[in-house]
C-alpha cells in the first residue's frame, strides 16, 4: 500500500515548505515503490546528514529534495483510497447488525 499526500491547491499556490516539513517527507522517499535506487540512496543520505546539529542542506540538495518528494510523495491528484463522507447505508452498520441479530434471538 502506497500512501501519499494530497494537495489540495496546485502546487504554484502553496507556501513553500520548510526544512524540518521536507525531511519529514523525505523519510518516505525510500520506500516508494517507484524510486529508483539512486533516489532511495540520496533520500537515506541525507537524512543520515540531517542528525548533524549544524547541518543545512546545500541549494542543490534542497532541490532535488523538493523534486523527490514533488514527484513521489505530493501529488495533486485525487486520493482514491478513502472517501471523507460517509456514503454507506446505516443499516449495514455493524451495530445495526448486532442489534437485528439481538431481536432475532428474542
Amino acid at each position: 500500500m502506497t500512501v501519499r499526500h494530497c494537495a489540495t491547491a496546485p502546487a504554484d499556490s502553496l507556501p513553500p515548505r520548510s526544512l524540518e516539513e521536507d525531511l519529514f517527507w523525505l523519510r518516505t522517499v525510500p520506500r516508494m515503490p517507484d524510486a529508483s535506487d539512486w533516489e532511495r540512496d540520496f533520500a537515506k543520505s541525507i537524512l543520515r546528514q540531517a542528525k548533524r546539529p549544524a547541518w543545512e542542506p546545500s541549494p542543490a540538495q534542497r532541490r532535488t529534495m523538493k523534486r523527490l518528494i514533488d514527484q513521489h510523495v505530493i501529488t495533486d491528484e485525487g486520493d482514491d483510497d478513502f472517501d471523507l463522507i460517509d456514503d454507506e447505508d446505516p443499516s449495514d452498520a455493524p451495530a445495526t447488525r448486532r442489534a437485528d441479530a439481538r431481536a432475532a434471538l428474542i
